[in-house]
């Protein structure tokens, strides 16, 4: 049976050691380490302004990668699919007000691998994220475009489909059928801004941030491994502290009335 023993993603010593610690079930001292550095931070405010300040956080670090000339750019994880939904259309908000984001928007009925549905619009310079394997015409030729949790970008309509490009730079030209739930006549498509930490295992990124808008109810120092080694450069820890604030009191003994510090939290 082989054992994973190091991480090799990270460029720096610390980096690769936090890391470990995660992996080692030791998120106490991979914590300690991160605060003293300043890449782990409790956000105030409710949930829509942490989410806000993630991703305010995400389009300040894209655009100091991409002024250093960075081939590798930002991602966002989040522990649930509703969390990686809500980043995604704030960070689009965020996109379209800079004019990132292609005039010809349209706007589809879609749904997800759990079934949720919604409205997805959707224009030139979105990120989606693929539900099953897609096949597409790639220069002239019969291929697949992506595969279930991959994330592709539109690039323009077409008369009867989309043309999406993958992360090796790729355009496929894919007709709607190959995109749409049978069961729901929609398309089985969601916003790929941000991911869950399953659908974010395997990338790597010149920076990730690791956004917990809820708190850390769901996390285990394991599962935080995933989302903290996704990076070459640094990871930014990004926490609600009124989620995590309500959690500690709510786990104190009855009568305990002594203040709750930023040091419980």
């Amino acid at each position: 049976m082989p054992e994973l023993l190091t991480t090799v993603r990270q460029e720096t010593k610390c980096g690769r050691e936090i890391v470990g610690l995660f992996r080692e079930g030791r998120a106490a001292e991979a914590l300690a380490m991160k605060r003293a550095d300043g890449t782990a931070r409790l956000i105030g405010g409710d949930q829509d302004q942490v989410i806000d300040c993630i991703a305010d956080l995400y389009m300040e670090r894209r655009d100091v990668l991409r002024a250093a000339g960075s081939k590798l750019g930002v991602t966002v994880s989040a522990l649930t699919n509703e969390d990686a939904a809500d980043i995604s259309r704030a960070i689009r908000t965020r996109m379209k007000e800079r004019g990132e984001l292609g005039p010809e928007e349209r706007e589809f009925a879609a749904v997800d691998q759990r079934g949720v549905t919604c409205d997805l619009r959707l224009a030139p310079g979105d990120k989606v994220r693929l539900s099953r394997k897609t096949s597409a015409t790639i220069d002239g030729k019969r291929g697949d475009i992506g595969s279930n949790g991959d994330v592709v970008e539109v690039v323009s309509w077409t008369k009867g489909g989309i043309v999406l490009r993958d992360k090796r730079g790729r355009d496929g030209t894919v007709e709607w059928k190959r995109l749409i739930d049978r069961k729901s006549d929609r398309l089985l498509l969601a916003y790929g801004h941000a991911l869950t930490v399953d659908s974010a295992q395997g990338i790597t990124s010149g920076e990730h941030i690791n956004a917990l808008p809820r708190g850390t109810a769901g996390a285990t120092s394991f599962k935080t491994y995933v989302a903290e080694s996704r990076h070459v450069t640094q990871v930014h820890t990004l926490i609600a502290e009124a989620a995590v604030f309500e959690a500690v009191k709510m786990r104190r003994a009855l009568g305990d009335t002594s203040e709750v510090t930023t040091q419980h939290l």
